[in-house]
């Protein structure tokens, strides 16, 4: 600390501080990330994702996740159909 102001002190007064509170939860668009529903598959997931009130899923497009890269054209077209047939 020089000069009597601190980096975290710096850096709170000169970055505009977004608040999740400031959104009216109606209005709020929070997706989840489909890593932490690993065990789950297709309608499953889309189902317990919107019942948790998620109102989108993030999927993992890698190695052992939702949808391996090598068969993404095949597999994340149907599983965003399936997806979006939950209101997600």
């Amino acid at each position: 600390m020089r000069d009597g102001i601190t980096r975290r002190a710096a850096l709170l007064t000169s970055l505009p501080v977004f608040s999740l509170a400031a959104v009216p939860m109606r209005k709020r668009q929070i997706a989840i990330f489909s890593k932490h529903l690993q065990f789950l598959q297709g309608a499953e997931l889309a189902r317990t994702a919107a019942e948790i009130g998620f109102k989108a899923v993030d999927l993992t497009v890698r190695r052992g996740g939702h949808v391996e890269p090598a068969r993404a054209v095949q597999e994340l077209p149907p599983l965003v159909s399936i997806i979006r047939q939950h209101g997600l």
